[in-house]
Parts: structure tokens; sequence; C-alpha cells
């Protein structure tokens, strides 16, 4: 038992990789991020950096590209196939978000800026946000406290609450 536990144990590590990048980012820049599957945590700080942690399959590979005022993250295997990536992204807390996934639960805590996030199956959770603050899922609850602008949700299958919005 023991022996196969060691094997299964074994297997699973050589399965999984991890990212762990930080990139200085100019005031202005826009988040992008598309996540097939998998989780989207954001938090902020107060450095004008974007630090990404991704948890994701050793055949996946994360890349951060800068285009204009834009960093976009994205995953892509060596066969092209979609895969999950579980990310923690620490932003600074003036950096717009634009966030969006198919089996993604998509959480944002502390922003000061406008957000956008849309998900087919997984819950959508923003705490902060300022402007336009845009929440959507298909199949998955949608909740956003603590934002003050313009907010738009939309849920399809299940709840959406809101909570101390201006």
């Amino acid at each position: 038992m023991s022996l196969l536990l060691s094997a299964v144990t074994a297997t699973l590590l050589t399965l999984s990789s991890r990212t762990d990048t930080t990139v200085t980012v100019p005031k202005g820049t826009r988040l992008s991020l598309d996540n097939y599957g998998g989780e989207i945590v954001i938090d902020t700080w107060a450095k004008s950096a974007v630090r990404v942690q991704a948890e994701h399959g050793s055949k996946t590979m994360v890349d951060l590209e800068r285009r204009e005022s834009v960093l976009e993250i994205q995953s892509s295997s060596r066969h092209h196939a979609p895969s999950a990536v579980d990310y923690h992204i620490t932003v600074p807390a003036w950096m717009a978000l634009e966030l969006t996934g198919v089996y993604t639960d998509i959480i944002v805590e502390g922003t000061d800026a406008e957000v956008r996030a849309e998900t087919v199956k997984g819950e959508v959770k923003i705490t902060g946000g300022k402007g336009v603050v845009e929440a959507q899922s298909v199949e998955g609850s949608v909740s956003v406290s603590k934002a003050n602008g313009r907010i738009e949700l939309a849920a399809v299958n299940d709840d959406i609450r809101v909570r101390e919005v201006y």
C-alpha cells in the first residue's frame, strides 16, 4: 500500500508545475487574462508590479506579454489543447482588469479600478472596483461588494448578490 501511495505521489509531482514571476508595469497598464479552467484570484498591493503565481500541468506554459498599455497573460500547451491553470495574481490597486474563463472561478479583492470578469461555469466574486464593474456567469453565482461606479451584473442559472455599492 505504501509503495502504491509513493508511486501516485511521484506521478502527481511530475504532472504539476509552478510559475512564479514578477514584472514591473507603468501606471495605466491594464491586465488581460483568459483562463480555460481553474481559478483566478486577484489581490492588490502598493507596488507598480504584477506578480503571477500559477499552478499548472507540466506540459503547460504561462506567458506574459506586454502590448502597448496591456499586460496579457496566457497559458499554452505543447499540443495546443486548453489546460487548467490556477492563478494567484497580485496587481497594483490602480490596475484595470479584464478576466475571462470557461470552467473558471474568479475572485477579485481590493481593487480601485475597472473590473470586467466573465465566466461560463464558475463563480465571480468582486470586492472593490471603481468606474465600470462588470461581472457575468452562465452557471455560477455573481457577487459584488464595495464597488463604486456603473455596475453591470448577470447570472443565468444562479444568484446575484450586491452589497455596499455606490
